[in-house]
């Protein structure tokens, strides 16, 4: 896993996490540890592997995609598309574009909601795209959210919740201040200090059975935060504020995958 790699990191069986709905799905270029979730119990799909037996020599060392073979000739019939060698991929279609098109999947509201039951117990499986446009578009979207959730999209630099007020920085009682009389949302961190602009549900989001904004402060509590962290704790706000948008957007364009009544993979 680095820069040039992807993984997904599922957990098999969503309700442990005592979440109320299936949110054991994340990204991430390095690895990650078994308790990233909620009661762990997360596995890392890198993108690409080496060889098991990798060798000082690099011509040795070819990387391939982490891509099962029956899945790729399912997905190049249900797009209309041939495979193309050495991987066997749809003519077209790169490893990214199938980790971009699997990952919004996962996001969707109804698709956690309709496989609800069977999330609980097992790792998801993956219905086919019904064509090419909808395959591309979800890719699409889904390579936005891989950005946010990496916090590589450039548009994290600008926006989010401010921090206006100075002080120590010392995270101590936290606690959340809901909108009120058209005034936003205010994350406190001690007595005079707070992030000002996160909605509810932006603060209530959670990923892995963890409340990220109230998790990632708790974390700290006791320390005094740098200005790096306050700069990251912004772009956090911001990327799970985006995500929530996204999804509202991709459940509508992911419809027909979820009308379908052949299995998946």
């Amino acid at each position: 896993i680095g820069q040039d790699n992807l993984a997904m990191t599922i957990g098999r069986q969503g309700g442990t996490v005592g979440a109320e709905g299936w949110d054991v799905a994340f990204c991430s270029s390095h690895p990650s540890d078994l308790n990233l979730f909620r009661r762990g119990g997360n596995v890392l799909f890198p993108l690409w592997l080496l060889p098991e037996h990798d060798t000082l020599d690099p011509a040795k060392n070819v990387r391939h995609p982490n891509l099962d073979p029956r899945y790729l000739k399912a997905l190049a019939d249900a797009l209309g598309l041939g495979v193309t060698p050495p991987f066997g991929l749809p003519k077209g279609v790169t490893p990214e574009d199938i980790f971009h098109f699997i990952y919004p999947v996962l996001h969707a509201p109804t698709y956690r909601s309709r496989y609800a039951e069977y999330l609980r117990s097992d790792f998801p499986r993956i219905p086919l795209p019904t064509d090419t446009q909808t395959f591309h578009a979800l890719a699409a979207l889904g390579e936005k959210l891989v950005a946010l959730h990496l916090l590589r999209d450039p548009a994290l630099a600008q926006g989010g919740p401010t921090y206006p007020v100075s002080g120590d920085h010392l995270v101590e009682k936290l606690r959340y201040e809901p909108l009120k009389d058209g005034q936003s949302g205010k994350v406190w961190i001690n007595a005079t200090q707070y992030f000002d602009g996160i909605d509810p549900e932006t603060f209530a989001f959670r990923i892995g059975g963890y409340q990220v904004l109230d998790k990632w402060l708790k974390d700290r509590k006791g320390r005094a935060l740098t200005i790096d962290d306050i700069a990251h704790y912004r772009k956090i706000a911001l990327a799970l504020a985006r995500t929530r948008e996204l999804m509202r957007e991709l459940d509508g364009m992911a419809q027909p995958l979820f009308a379908q009544t052949k299995a998946a993979y």
